[in-house]
Formats: structure tokens, C-alpha cells, sequence
């Protein structure tokens, strides 16, 4: 079945772009003593956010996002940026349509506890796909 071979690559595509943002998370935090990037560090604990860098955070079906956190713009140490020092770019949806750079399709969240997960908004094949750590 080729229409289910094609959702499954976009699905690996969108777990490997989860791993790799998530993993520049966790580089910039190193690099700077602990402090996670600064969009990141300054967003409200528990809050949704979609990925992007316009202002529309509606459309992700998989968690309730309720503004948007241009995390690419992030500063990690001195003037470093999580995008492009640590990830060439920041990931768009591999589906395309309404996700753009402005809206992702990728949401993030941070816990009270520090614990940082990013996920996928509307993954395929009623897959879940997000990586905590």
C-alpha cells in the first residue's frame, strides 16, 4: 500500500525532526551553563506552544496549543541561536499545506519540573510521536 508507505516515512521524518529539536534543546542548555534557550526558558511552565514564528497557534489536533514560541530566535550563549548554530532550521511538518515556518506543526512544553517535550501536531496513522527528556 504506497499511500501507507508515504505516511509512515513522513511519520519517521517527523520523530527524527522531534529528536533533533529536542536534542539542540539540550546542546544550547549544556553550552550555557544550564539555562535552557532564552524563548524557552522565559515561556510559562505547563503552557502548549506551537513552533513558529507567526502568531496563529490553532490547528494542532494532538495538544491544545495556545500561543506560539518562535524557538528558532532562541539565544543560547552569547549570540548563538538554536537556529541555525544547533539545528540548520527549525522543522516544518513534512505534509506541508497550512505548516509553514510561521506554524510549525510541532508543538513544545515545558514542565514545573524542568522536563522539556516536543511532539507532533498531527501525526499520521493515529501515531503519537513526542520526546520528553
Amino acid at each position: 500500500d504506497p499511500a501507507r508507505r508515504f505516511a509512515e516515512a513522513r511519520n519517521a521524518q517527523r520523530w527524527s525532526e522531534a529528536n533533533a529539536v529536542l536534542n539542540a534543546i539540550l546542546k544550547c542548555t549544556v553550552d550555557n551553563n544550564g539555562t535552557l534557550p532564552s524563548n524557552l526558558n522565559t515561556a510559562a511552565n505547563g503552557t502548549y506552544f506551537m513552533m513558529g514564528t507567526g502568531s496563529d497557534a490553532t490547528g494542532c489536533t494532538a495538544q491544545a496549543t495556545s500561543a506560539v514560541l518562535n524557538l528558532g530566535a532562541s539565544t543560547c550563549e552569547g549570540s548563538t541561536r538554536l537556529a541555525p548554530d544547533y539545528l540548520a532550521s527549525m522543522p516544518v511538518d513534512p505534509v506541508g499545506g497550512s505548516w509553514t515556518a510561521a506554524k510549525s506543526g510541532y508543538y513544545i512544553i515545558k514542565s514545573a519540573s524542568g522536563r522539556i517535550t516536543v511532539g507532533v501536531c498531527a501525526p499520521e496513522r493515529s501515531e503519537v510521536i513526542s520526546v520528553t527528556r
